[in-house]
């Protein structure tokens, strides 16, 4: 007896915790998402990444960039990321940016609101290019270069 109510408070408890969690669906992961659903997508006017999909002769870096003939891609200023975050919110769109200011963006849109309506995608696509110039001849720019490294390999974990 005493093990069945146990067996009923453990699965009412566990029902309960999956009834009180929201589910969030997550419609785009990968560019392929992104050209197979009707989504708008912004994209910082003048960034590397309006530059990679621009250059790309084929694959789907080339699809993404070919919704631009369909009025799907929005170059946008930096000063018009707020309207941009707006409607991605609302939904229907998304947003191509350097993962760390995406970090950084959705952190500080967390801290202000006190909910998470943003996301990242998990494929990546573009590799981020980061580089530190010293002064010749200067101790710093060994024992940066060994920060940095250490740095890299940590994040390619």
């Amino acid at each position: 007896m005493l093990m069945v109510l146990v067996l009923i408070k453990s699965y009412a408890g566990n029902l309960m915790s999956l009834l009180a969690v929201r589910y969030i669906s997550l419609h785009i992961q990968t560019l392929e998402d992104i050209v197979n659903n009707p989504v708008v997508v912004y994209m910082n006017k003048g960034s590397m990444e309006e530059q990679a999909f621009k250059a790309a002769a084929d694959g789907v870096m080339r699809d993404v960039w070919n919704l631009h003939s369909d009025n799907r891609i929005k170059l946008i200023e930096n000063r018009d990321i707020v309207h941009a975050q707006t409607m991605v919110r609302k939904g229907g769109s998304a947003y191509i940016n350097n993962e760390l200011y995406q970090k950084v963006r959705i952190a500080q849109d967390f801290s202000a609101t006190g909910q998470c309506d943003f996301y990242l995608g998990r494929a990546q696509f573009l590799t981020s290019m980061n580089s530190m110039a010293g002064p010749k001849g200067s101790s710093l720019v060994p024992a940066l270069s060994r920060k940095y490294k250490a740095y890299i390999l940590l994040c390619s974990k």
